[in-house]
């Protein structure tokens, strides 16, 4: 990838339907699109006779080529959520999406409601959550949690194969649902069909309005038993198909229930048990300390704004679709429970080094202007919806939400872990527990455990003060080699030290002079490098209090995400240093579709790159064992 731009796409109407100039193409039957999407997709995948067959809770999940206006998912999900233990996994590929606010116009005609009917008055909550969340066209993965959970939409921007051949999962059904083979023929080639073969299992449909020679033919290579059915409307026919060995189907396996134990109840682990209990999972958090939210997760502001590098790398890739993820969700917790500590009036980088310098330069070229703006005198980008939050409050609203599925152990140390081929057993204060899945989010801590014996970590310490400026006050954080955050009138954070091999837990009150020297200088208020604080005081600054916390990172600065192993039961969601607010809540999704085998919210190639396997996957090739390689990952616990 070398940028994030999407073509666009341009909308208008024949006979009153939404028209693409792009392929000259309506979207939509005029006989009615709901209709016809049901007729098409539920019935053609019998999703209705499927689901019944499913012992409770069902899980199933669909993927959809040709995204649109959405309408296939507002079909299925009208004709679906009459199964209250249903939980959804959708996922819908489109390379040309349309704005936010051409499918809010389509969605406000679509619900014209003249007959009462209560399905589409049910359906005006669910359109109102996708528009507010529907994301900027922005190439990559986006993660929506719809239906309180229920219905979890990955909605991936990107060309057909390019995205089919990043997606590493195992779906029930497939919507076919792009334009006419005649007018976009890359979306009906052989290629597609056989990454379709490839993300299917055996029992595995799919359906489609078309009936090309050419579609049925790539279908039946593919491994699809192709049948021509009555099609919608003025249409004769359609195509539905169905994934088979030697022609005999394989029902599909009930997913059990699980029991997953996370270990940490800060950042990590709290945002790992809200993506699985709106999942229906069942939820223990083990937390050695008398409170939750204790350590770095428990500071007084934390800052929400993505890492963004000049080019597409993968950490600009995990850390902006983590940023975009995490606005969407603390959204949609803020609506259900207010967050008094919550701003997002924008957070302010300053591109005083050469590396944002860089980044400043390529905002257009990368495709980014949609959230990020250029400023100038002095050069900062502005995250237009970033902002700050105060963990703590977030994460208990998290817990009070899920109360049902989740249950928060304090005081419990762990003191033994032992995997099986179906169970963790987990001791702790002489009690045995069973799960079904365990997650290590305790951040350096899950380092002492001998099982994690392996995995290369570094402990971080960084101290921030509570500050008051009686000459400044700014509304948004600031970012630079330092970051200053409001918390009301003149208070303020400011942080924050970098130190390695420093285990002193200490508050040092001279660590202010050097903090408030940074901002200074950043401000240009102050050119003498040498110039004391107490000589000098331009902010009317005033030091209140410190705070000493410890950062856990990996050696590549890449958080530590997934299964410690291909078949393991034990799953890590570590080093994800200072930016917390926005990777952790994405590595609970990531984790949770591991668990649940169903779409990654991150491409396959990311996927690869945040695994703990790939550290022993350089081992290996490197020849050398993991401590010698990372030595500073290991030095520090002894």
């Amino acid at each position: 990838m070398d940028s994030f731009k999407l073509p666009d796409h341009i909308i208008s109407k024949l006979n009153g339907s939404p028209y693409s100039e792009l392929f000259q193409d309506i979207f939509h039957s005029k006989n009615g699109a709901l209709e016809e999407a049901s007729h098409v997709f539920v019935n053609g995948n019998f999703l209705h006779e499927r689901l019944e067959k499913l012992e409770s809770p069902k899980y199933f999940s669909i993927c959809e080529l040709g995204f649109g206006f959405g309408v296939s998912l507002l079909s299925t999900w009208q004709q679906l959520q009459k199964y209250p233990d249903l939980y959804l996994s959708y996922t819908s590929i489109e390379g040309f999406p349309v704005s936010k606010l051409d499918l809010e116009n389509f969605y406000n005609k679509l619900l014209i409601n003249e007959n009462n009917d209560t399905t589409l008055e049910s359906l005006r909550e669910f359109t109102n959550e996708l528009i507010e969340l529907y994301p900027p066209r922005i190439k990559g993965h986006h993660q929506i949690l719809l239906a309180n959970g229920r219905c979890s939409l990955t909605l991936i921007f990107n060309k057909i194969n390019t995205a089919l051949h990043n997606i590493n999962s195992k779906f029930d059904a497939w919507y076919l649902d792009g334009f006419s083979p005649k007018k976009n023929s890359e979306m009906w080639s052989k290629e597609v069909f056989n990454n379709i073969r490839k993300n299917s299992k055996l029992g595995t449909t799919f359906s489609t309005y078309s009936c090309s020679r050419p579609v049925i033919e790539a279908a039946e290579e593919a491994g699809f038993k192709c049948t021509k059915i009555k099609g919608h409307g003025e249409k004769k026919e359609m195509t539905i198909g169905e994934l088979c060995l030697d022609n005999v189907s394989i029902e599909q396996k009930k997913i059990q229930n699980k029991k997953v134990a996370i270990i940490g109840g800060g950042l990590s682990g709290i945002a790992a048990a809200h993506s699985l209990s709106q999942r229906g999972l069942e939820v223990t958090i083990f937390e050695k300390e008398p409170d939750f939210s204790t350590k770095a997760s428990g500071n007084l502001r934390a800052v929400i704004m993505p890492q963004i590098s000049s080019v597409p790398d993968m950490q600009c890739r995990y850390y902006l679709a983590g940023y975009l993820y995490s606005l969407r969700l603390i959204a949609q917790i803020n609506k259900q429970i207010k967050i008094k500590t919550l701003s997002l009036n924008g957070a302010l980088r300053y591109c005083n080094v050469k590396k944002w310098k860089s980044v400043w330069s390529k905002i257009e070229e990368l495709g980014l202007e949609s959230i990020i703006t250029k400023q100038n005198d002095p050069d900062s980008l502005l995250f237009k919806e970033g902002g700050s939050i105060q963990p703590k409050e977030l994460l208990q609203a998290i817990l009070e939400l899920g109360k049902k599925n989740i249950e928060l152990k304090l005081n419990s140390k762990i003191e033994d872990i032992k995997e099986s081929e179906s169970k963790v057993t987990i001791t702790c204060s002489g009690a045995e527990y069973e799960f079904d899945h365990l997650i290590f989010a305790g951040g350096f801590d899950s380092a002492f455990q001998k099982i994690l014996e392996w995995v290369p970590v570094e402990k971080i310490k960084g101290e921030l003060c509570h500050i008051t400026l009686n000459n400044f006050s700014p509304e948004m954080p600031l970012c630079y080699d330092g970051y200053l955050v409001p918390v009301n009138d003149n208070e303020f954070v400011l942080g924050a030290t970098y130190e390695h091999n420093s285990h002193i837990e200490e508050t040092n009150p001279k660590i202010f002079d050097d903090l408030i020297h940074r901002l200074e200088k950043t401000l240009n208020l102050n050119s003498d490098s040498e110039t004391k604080l107490q000589d000098k005081n331009p902010l009317g600054a005033e030091y209140k209090e410190g705070r000493v916390c410890f950062r856990t990172t990996s050696p590549d600065r890449v958080p530590i995400i997934g299964r410690i192993s291909e078949n393991s039961k034990i799953h890590l969601s570590l080093g994800h240093g200072s930016r917390g607010m926005v990777s952790t809540f994405l590595a609970a999704e990531i984790i949770a579709a591991e668990i649940l085998n169903t779409t990654s919210p991150v491409e396959a190639d990311l996927l690869k790159e945040l695994s703990p396997v790939r550290f022993k996957n350089r081992e290996k090739k490197r020849g050398i064992s993991i401590q010698e390689i990372y030595p500073a990952s290991f030095i520090w616990r002894s």
